[in-house]
């Protein structure tokens, strides 16, 4: 059974300041199953299929922003990710840490409802063991992610000092694979994805 944990008020209560400059985007995506696009997340899922294989996951990613001058916004991603699965002949476990550094512009001052447009740069260091007919084959490699996104944000509210506000965005990403893990997860040394994602919440405070 998946459980999908989003991170609340009681993270951003670390910040000892509360001036509206900062940010944290939640990936309410993942309630319905939607993989969001580098957001905000706590995930601690385990399952079982119809042929016996067992799996699990366990991933965190934090996507903070901080405002340094008027309307532009540094942006800052920290996150960690494991699989474990375990079919029945076969057993994966991927190991990834990402970090990511871009910049965020919004096109108003008030940055609950502003529109924004913004690009990051994100690298996932990628490790992978998988035991295959009794032998293992590991390895490791790089996967760098330029994202480019765009999007409007619509303030529904405040709550103790943080202000949340709906803010769907459209995404371009275009991903280099290490040969090495090139045939791991995307059969192909370069991706390109167009996404729409329309369940995403940015808490400013």
């Amino acid at each position: 059974m998946k459980r999908y944990l989003l991170l609340t008020g009681l993270t951003l209560t670390t910040f000892a300041f509360a001036d509206n400059k900062n940010m944290v985007t939640l990936d309410v995506g993942d309630i319905v199953n939607q993989e969001g696009n580098f957001n905000t997340h706590l995930q601690s899922s385990s399952f079982k299929k119809l042929n016996d294989a067992e799996g699990s996951r366990h991933s965190f990613l934090m996507n903070y922003a901080r405002e340094v001058i008027p309307q532009l916004q540094v942006r800052g991603l920290l996150g960690y990710d494991l699989q474990n699965d375990k079919p029945v002949k076969n057993n994966t476990k991927i190991q990834k840490f990402t970090l990511g550094l871009g910049a965020v512009w919004n096109f108003q001052t008030d940055l609950n409802n502003s529109w924004f447009t913004g690009l990051t740069l994100i690298n996932q260091n990628v490790n992978f063991v998988r035991e295959t007919n009794g032998s293992d084959v590991d390895g490791s490699g790089n996967v760098m992610t330029y994202l480019l996104e765009g999007g409007k944000r619509f303030k529904l509210g405040e709550l103790s000092g943080f202000n949340f506000s709906y803010s769907p965005t459209l995404s371009f990403a275009h991903s280099n694979y290490n040969e090495r893990i090139a045939g791991l997860f995307a059969n192909a040394k370069t991706t390109n994805e167009l996404k729409i994602n329309l369940l995403k919440l940015d808490v400013l405070f």
